[in-house]
């Protein structure tokens, strides 16, 4: 398309809005040389020039047609074979009611003391710490036996509960294992995104403000290695406590065909979430944009079992809670 001045330049035509129509290459090559005593060719003369200008207009504001939107940035994955689909890993724990004494009439039948078990596992020289033996020789009778199979030997917190959302949490030595402990979860789900500047022009002052929907909690990857890591690490992109994100460069200004990479950002979903959506704004100096990415989740469920012994199991019913998937190191 070209601008034609419909009353031309060379006699005193203005460089204004009201004197200039678009025309393409062919028709503007026409529409300076109209000839009335022609009986051939296309006759562009100014007024018919105007009158195509006004119905144009009007076709445009009766069917509300909007410019072309002019696409300058684009949010991805990092990884290009990431196919934005999540497998979260989650427990499920069913407990299961017991008599208390089933231990003792199966074991009296066969013949054995209810409490062989325990018995073995006290002659072991290899018991897990000096801590966990002095505590097992402290068990005597068979009630306390049960009671020690009734406790939780790791007491994790349900879905609910567990509001971290870190893939990666470096713990302190503990007073039974000297060693620090490194827990992985698998329940979490860690995003790696690159933002692009896919247009002609340089973008300047921008940021980038990042909505998600469904998850429950949202934060930046951690950047400790250890426990003991106390380096100051800087993070480009922040949440608040809604979740709400704002990415902000280090560097203000994104020429045409680069790319910035935004810090990893981990996320919690429930085990019936199917879907994530992440709503993203644009803004920088005269330019503007948004849009949305979409994240399929497909939680993987493993079905634990879990037994309980009570006075009377007829009286308690299966429990069932989800649980985080967690693996320490």
């Amino acid at each position: 398309m070209e601008i034609h001045h419909i009353h031309p330049k060379e006699k005193g035509g203005e460089d204004t809005f009201e004197n200039a129509i678009p025309l393409c290459f062919d028709c503007h090559c026409d529409a300076g040389h109209y000839n009335p005593k022609h009986p051939k060719g296309l006759k562009f003369s100014p007024e018919e020039l105007r009158k195509h200008k006004t119905r144009w207009f009007q076709k445009v504001q009766d069917n509300n047609i909007q410019p072309p939107k002019v696409e300058l940035v684009k949010l991805s994955f990092q990884d290009s074979d990431f196919d934005g689909v999540f497998k979260p890993v989650f427990v499920k724990e069913v407990t299961i009611y017991n008599d208390r004494n089933l231990h003792k009439r199966t074991y009296e039948l066969l013949g054995k003391d209810p409490m062989e078990f325990l018995i073995d596992f006290k002659k072991k020289n290899d018991p897990f710490s000096p801590y966990s033996i002095q505590f097992l020789n402290k068990i005597e009778t068979y009630d306390d036996y049960i009671d020690f199979l009734n406790e939780d030997k790791i007491e994790l917190d349900d879905i609910e509960k567990n509001k971290d959302c870190q893939p990666i949490v470096h713990s302190a030595p503990g007073l039974i294992n000297f060693s620090s402990r490194t827990e992985i979860n698998l329940s979490n789900c860690v995003l790696s995104l690159k933002l692009s500047n896919i247009g002609d022009e340089v973008l300047e002052d921008y940021k980038v403000y990042l909505t998600f929907i469904n998850a429950s909690s949202i934060d930046s990857v951690n950047k400790k290695r250890t426990f003991y890591d106390l380096h100051e690490y800087s993070y480009n992109v922040l949440f608040d406590r809604d979740g709400k994100g704002e990415f902000e460069p280090n560097s203000n200004v994104l020429v045409q065909k680069d790319s910035v990479l935004i810090d990893d950002i981990c996320f919690r979903v429930k085990p019936d979430t199917k879907e994530v959506i992440i709503d993203w704004q644009f803004l920088a100096r005269g330019y503007s944009t948004n849009g949305s990415i979409k994240l399929k989740i497909e939680s993987v469920i493993e079905d634990v079992e879990k037994n309980k012994f009570v006075e009377k199991p007829e009286e308690m019913d299966e429990k069932i809670r989800f649980l985080p998937k967690l693996d320490f190191n």
